[in-house]
């Protein structure tokens, strides 16, 4: 009985790690740093995943040809000037919503982590915020976006301006507001 249990668990184990393949590029999951999903890569590049390609354990970078080159080409130029070997995949074999990943040296405890890079838009909508705010960072944002940031994600602030009364008088607008204002009328 228990040569049949530790058969079947092996068997359990061994299709486990071939579908963590199919999902993580080719990649075991032990060996993923981090994974980013296609929808999170477009033109706004994602800083703390640029953080993790300069881990001294990442040794390759490896991306689906599905994405648009524009989109994956400052990652690519990224991954050349800190000296990372990046590949570019066929997508054939290769299922799921994962578009690059960063893989390790050497296998990793990573079992009990959440290796799918959570975009900063993700980050804003888990703190009860618009995902706009993602496209606004850098700028001057209105006082009812800028409390609601101070309230639900302090840690944010430093990356916007308190829009004043001359921004208002030269006719500056939200880029919050006007994100809310334009997808209202779609409805």
């Amino acid at each position: 009985m228990e040569i049949l249990n530790a058969r079947e668990k092996t068997k359990i184990n061994f299709q486990k790690t071939q579908s963590e393949k199919i999902i993580y590029l080719g990649e075991f999951r032990e060996n993923v740093i981090s994974a980013l999903k296609k929808q999170d890569i477009d033109e706004n590049i994602q800083y703390r995943f640029l953080d993790l390609m300069k881990e001294k354990e990442a040794k390759l970078l490896k991306i689906s040809r599905e994405l648009d080159m524009k989109d994956i080409k400052r990652y690519i130029e990224y991954a050349e000037k800190i000296g990372l070997n990046y590949r570019l995949v066929d997508n054939l074999s290769y299922e799921g919503d994962i578009g690059m990943v960063i893989v390790s040296k050497e296998p990793l405890n990573n079992q009990d982590e959440d290796i799918i890079f959570q975009g900063e838009e993700e980050l804003y909508k888990k703190a009860g915020l618009t995902p706009y705010y993602w496209g606004a960072e850098g700028k001057k944002i209105c006082k009812k976006h800028y409390r609601l940031l101070e309230k639900n994600f302090p840690e944010k602030k430093e990356k916007f301006e308190l829009m004043g009364i001359i921004d208002k008088l030269l006719g500056y607008k939200c880029p919050i507001c006007k994100k809310e204002n334009s997808n209202k009328g779609d409805m």
